[in-house]
Formats: structure tokens, sequence, C-alpha cells
């Protein structure tokens, strides 16, 4: 019966061993998936943050044509 015993003891703590290794394999993966995630939005974000420096300089151009026009027209007389 000790023999016994002993078994369904030693069943017992195998079983709480291979419980608490496929809980942290299970971690893993989810810690693992939430990287992935966070670097795509993270590059995501990077590239909106890029298209949006790009608008900016884009109308930095046109806000200094527009003013080389008014210029002109100001110094040919076409002015107010």
């Amino acid at each position: 019966m000790c023999v016994c015993f002993m078994s369904v003891e030693k069943e017992d703590m195998f079983q709480n061993v291979l419980s608490q290794v496929a809980d942290q394999f299970s971690r893993a993966f989810r810690i693992n998936e939430l990287k992935t995630e966070v670097t795509n939005r993270l590059a995501m974000l990077e590239k909106r943050v890029e298209l949006e420096g790009l608008k900016v300089v884009e109308i930095e151009k046109c806000k200094n044509d527009l003013k080389k026009l008014r210029d002109e027209m100001t110094s040919r007389g076409g002015g107010r």
C-alpha cells in the first residue's frame, strides 16, 4: 500500500510540474504574440508619423511658393 501511495504522490507531482510547464509555455507564447503585435503597431505608427512629416514639408513648400508669388506680384505692382 505504501508503494502505491508513493506512486500516486509521484504521479500528482509529475502532473503538477507538467501543468506548471504548460502554463509557462502558454505565457511565453502570449508574451511573444504581444511583442509581435506591439512591434507591428509601432511600425505602423512610425510610418504614419513619417507620412505626416512629409505632409508638413509639402505644406511648408506650398507656403513658401505662395509667399514668393505674393512677393513677385507686389514687386510688379500687381498687389493691392
